[in-house]
């Protein structure tokens, strides 16, 4: 049963390495990842998506490919990745503890030894028990101080690993709160921030942004345009955002922006703002140099009501950009 698993496991990983050659693409360990879970086969929708970044332009399929991983692979690999370093810290841990523990009851042996020795000494020994009792407590102490040593290096490499351990539990922890492509905090980050901010008292706005016409760049200019959008309003959101204000990618081309401490009215300038210095943007292929023009981007706004949930929320700020959308498209429409 092992060997047939084994087996299985093999061709598995022989497929997923032929259909990244078949296509162009290097066999990278994300690449493999993404194309195993696709023969795999134990998501639909994962697969409909790895089949159309594989139909796409040959230039295009890495960065497709890569953009599906993130979908669906990264936070379902976050807790794994965080067991796997909590797995090798309950090692190290229970290493050191080994360790010391017989460091312990070296000292306590050392103590015995040095108890009997002075009990020997107190009656009368001639000069041959003394040489041997002296030969015997160095050899002793020889000993211990090399278990003692032993301890010591055991516990500064447990402390170097423990630091390494630490600095990739964090890498990890940003890598499941933001989002790979534009920087910003990620659909995850902002429920957790809405949840703390909604178990407050505090009144806070809402703004739900979405680009205009997105989906004509993806088609028209190819995704490496649309990404490169994406970025963009990604460096504005960030630089507009400032204090206990939190800009975050929804997913797709839909921004959250949350505004503490921000009347209604502040609210909706700020994304006027947004909406201005986006619009002045002449964008441009980076492949082909051509012009691709001025976006634009639309957004609603409201501000929280003591009786609203985070679905409430976001649902009526959905409302509101549904009427800049029904407007006309760039523009901003705000509410209670």
């Amino acid at each position: 049963m092992i060997e047939d698993r084994r087996i299985a496991s093999s061709v598995k990983a022989r497929q997923a390495i032929d259909l990244a050659e078949e296509h162009g693409i290097a066999v990278t360990p994300e690449v493999f990842e993404i194309l195993s879970r696709h023969i795999d086969g134990s998501s639909a929708e994962l697969c409909a998506e790895v089949e159309t970044a594989l139909a796409a332009p040959a230039d295009e399929r890495t960065a497709r490919l890569m953009r599906v991983r993130a979908d669906h692979c990264g936070e379902q690999n976050f807790p794994k990745e965080l067991e796997r370093v909590r797995a090798m810290l309950a090692t190290e841990l229970s290493e050191v503890s080994a360790r010391l523990t017989e460091g312990i009851r070296g000292n306590l042996r050392m103590t015995d030894e040095l108890r009997r020795s002075l009990r020997d000494l107190a009656g009368f020994v001639t000069r041959e028990e003394l040489q041997m009792l002296c030969r015997h407590l160095v050899l002793s102490g020889r000993a211990h101080l090399d278990d003692t040593r032993s301890v010591s290096d055991q516990l500064e490499r447990t402390r170097g690993q423990l630091k390494s351990m630490e600095r990739e539990l964090a890498t990890l922890r940003e890598a499941a709160s933001k989002d790979h492509l534009t920087g910003l905090p990620n659909r995850r980050s902002l429920e957790e921030r809405l949840d703390i901010l909604l178990a407050e008292a505090d009144p806070f706005c809402l703004a739900l942004i979405d680009l205009d016409n997105f989906k004509a760049v993806n088609d028209g200019w190819g995704h490496a345009a649309g990404d490169n959008v994406l970025r963009g309003i990604g460096q504005i959101l960030r630089r507009d955002t400032k204090g206990k204000d939190f800009a975050a990618r929804l997913g797709g081309e839909e921004f959250v922006l949350v505004l503490p401490d921000t009347p209604l009215p502040g609210a909706a300038k700020l994304c006027e703002s947004i909406r201005d210095a986006f619009g002045e943007i002449m964008w441009v292929s980076q492949s082909t140099r051509q012009q691709i023009g001025h976006l634009t981007l639309s957004a609603g706004v409201t501000r929280r009501r003591q009786t609203d949930d985070a679905l409430s929320l976001l649902a009526r700020a959905d409302g509101y950009l549904y009427e800049a959308k029904n407007g006309g498209r760039n523009q901003i429409c705000a509410g209670p």
